[in-house]
C-alpha cells in the first residue's frame, strides 16, 4: 500500500492515511479517508470504513459500506450482511 501510495495512488493514500489517524486515536478522521478510498472503489476501504463505523456506533453508515463492499464481492461483507 506504502508503495501504490507513493506513486500517487489516491486510493492507497487515503488507506495510508486512515491508518495513520487510527493509530493515533482519530477514529473520525480515520472513517472519513476511508469513505474517500471506499468512493474511489477500494473494497477494503469499504471494509474499514463499514468497521470503524460499527465502532464508532453509525450503523446506518456501517450497513452501508457492508453492502457496498459485499456487492464488490467480498466474501466477509456477504458474511457480515448474513448476520446483521
Amino acid at each position: 500500500a506504502i508503495r501504490e501510495a507513493e506513486a500517487g495512488d489516491e486510493s492507497q493514500q487515503a488507506m495510508v492515511a486512515a491508518a495513520v489517524a487510527q493509530a493515533e486515536g482519530r477514529q473520525d478522521e480515520a472513517l472519513a479517508y476511508l469513505e474517500h478510498a471506499a468512493k474511489l472503489g477500494n473494497v477494503d476501504a469499504m471494509e474499514g470504513a463499514a468497521q470503524v463505523a460499527r465502532e464508532l456506533g453509525r450503523s446506518g453508515v456501517d450497513r452501508f459500506w457492508t453492502e457496498a463492499a459485499a456487492n464488490a464481492g467480498s466474501s466477509g461483507a456477504m458474511f457480515n450482511m448474513g448476520l446483521n
